[in-house]
């Protein structure tokens, strides 16, 4: 449990499937006692609106500015007794370089698990065979829904927001990952504390709600 508010670590993850976004916010949840929510939730639903943060998304999207989202986020932390909490997006999430700065400022980091296109695909493929969801062959479903994506976050820009998952094509090791993902926390948020403060500060002012 967090009792300083500017100790909250709230967590964005991108990446193109087969990366293990949903895998490694499990890994969060259990390891670092973060709050899980899953916005890749189809056929279920929309993610966003399914956790109750539409009105601080759209404010988010319309208007670049996060910080009723970021607000929101912290409250649920000190609510639910977690110390921080991860978003796992759908791999058709690509967010550019103002939005993840305007993330920043308000607090929320943003890391993209990263690989090889061959090791994105080759781990999905792996994955659907597991899962046994009728895809475990279907290499052009990747391909159609996840090869523009994987070559945006290529892009040299984007080096400063990526974390390698795979090491001889294989994930690297749970404790690795999490290890990493905890370091750079820790550094993006000393780099955003100020600001993280003064939105937990701005809370019962926001005209929004979960």
């Amino acid at each position: 449990m967090v009792n300083n508010p500017a100790e909250i670590q709230l967590l964005f993850l991108l990446g193109p499937s087969g990366a293990g976004k949903s895998q490694v916010g499990a890994w969060l949840a259990a390891d670092l006692n973060f709050l899980h929510i899953e916005i890749d939730r189809c056929p279920e639903g929309d993610g966003i609106d399914l956790a109750h943060i539409r009105p601080e998304w759209d404010a988010f999207l319309d208007r670049n500015d996060a910080g009723p989202l970021a607000k929101t986020l912290s409250s649920r932390v000190m609510e639910t007794g977690r110390t921080g909490v991860v978003l796992t997006f759908t791999s058709l999430v690509v967010f550019n370089q103002p939005r993840i700065e305007q993330l920043r400022t308000k607090g929320i980091s943003v890391i993209i698990l990263y690989g090889s296109e061959s090791e994105c695909l080759n781990s999905f493929l792996d994955r659907e065979k597991r899962l046994a969801r009728g895809m475990e062959n279907n290499e052009r479903h990747w391909i159609y829904y996840n090869r523009e994506t994987h070559a945006e976050f290529s892009r040299p820009e984007y080096a400063p927001w990526r974390l390698t998952v795979f090491k001889d094509g294989v994930h690297r090791s749970r404790i690795d990952i999490v290890n990493e993902i905890q370091r750079s926390i820790a550094n993006k948020k000393r780099e955003s504390a100020p600001n993280v403060c003064d939105a937990w500060k701005m809370l019962n002012t926001s005209p929004y709600t979960a």
